[in-house]
């Protein structure tokens, strides 16, 4: 028997993260949480133009868990 699995890309790209948290967050808002030392852990690589940002999903993941809180109705 086979088992078929899906293996989730280590990195990701900063439109790869904002498309998953979705709603008002954008590449651009990532970069302003970069800039401002917000947001989840990055990596950037040197070169190019500019260099290239690329997020690990264990940070993302770590990120979004610190994000939580419990409320009140």
């Amino acid at each position: 028997m086979t088992v078929k699995t899906t293996r989730v890309p280590a990195l990701a790209t900063a439109a790869e993260v904002a498309a998953f948290l979705g709603g008002d967050f954008s590449e651009k808002t990532l970069a302003n949480w970069r800039s401002g030392g917000k947001g989840p852990k990055y990596i950037k690589f040197s070169g190019g133009k500019g260099g290239s940002v690329r997020y690990d999903w264990s940070d993302v993941r770590t990120w979004l868990d610190a994000q939580s809180r419990a409320g009140s109705a």
